[in-house]
């Protein structure tokens, strides 16, 4: 059996190596509150800040459809409302909403809100 022991390795170009039919997490992303900047990321070249609790990462490499598979979360929940997040997906990117969930019925649900937001993406890239 062989050992392959390496402290870093490159593409063919000299850039980082991409994964391909693997099952690591092809892009994931730290988005801080408001959604002004990226705190850390993958596979992340921007987020736009589409307004309130919403957003969008673009990836640097597109997946190869839009069928990956995306997770995503934010803050705990606090005081008297659960914090809730959505995503969407698009193969150059990831719509990312997040709000929270009322108590009072006065509010009719949910109310957009610029929490963190956390996820990673599964799939295959193009």
């Amino acid at each position: 059996m062989s050992t392959l022991k390496a402290d870093t390795i490159q593409s063919t170009g000299g850039g980082a190596a991409t994964l391909t039919k693997q099952s690591a997490a092809k892009a994931w992303g730290n988005i801080a509150s408001g959604g002004a900047s990226i705190n850390d990321s993958f596979n992340v070249s921007t987020f736009t800040d589409s307004g309130t609790g919403d957003g969008d990462a673009n990836f640097s490499s597109s997946f190869s459809d839009a069928n990956f598979s995306p997770s995503c979360s934010t803050t705990l929940a606090s005081g008297s409302y659960m914090r809730s997040i959505g995503i969407t997906t698009a193969t150059s990117k990831v719509d990312i909403t997040s709000g929270y969930q009322t108590n009072n019925s006065a509010n009719n649900g949910v109310v957009a809100s610029d929490f963190p937001m956390y996820f990673n993406c599964h799939g295959d890239l193009a």
